[in-house]
């Protein structure tokens, strides 16, 4: 058994989020702890840019075991629906 005590807390992610004020939906870029930075516009855009993010932390590649799972959420991708994120290879 292990003691709970002897289990390091993982260090948290800090992510830099830079919103539009001028945008209806959220739209900016979201800079993650490697300092890639991916632009978003969109709620679902935005959570694929956190997804990223983190499995880029993990080490999870460019976390696209998720993409078909979001993709498949029933989120439309019409004009103005901005719900493609660029991949971590993608970001400048």
């Amino acid at each position: 058994m292990v003691d709970a005590m002897s289990v390091a807390a993982p260090t948290p992610l800090r992510l830099i989020l830079d919103l539009d004020p001028r945008s209806e939906s959220p739209a900016g870029t979201l800079t993650g702890g490697s300092g890639a930075s991916a632009p978003f516009s969109g709620w679902v855009s935005l959570t694929r840019a956190i997804e990223l993010a983190l499995a880029a932390e993990r080490g999870d590649g460019d976390g696209a075991g998720r993409e078909n799972a979001a993709a498949g959420a029933g989120q439309g991708s019409g004009p103005g629906q901005g719900n493609a994120a660029p991949t971590a290879k993608e970001a400048p």
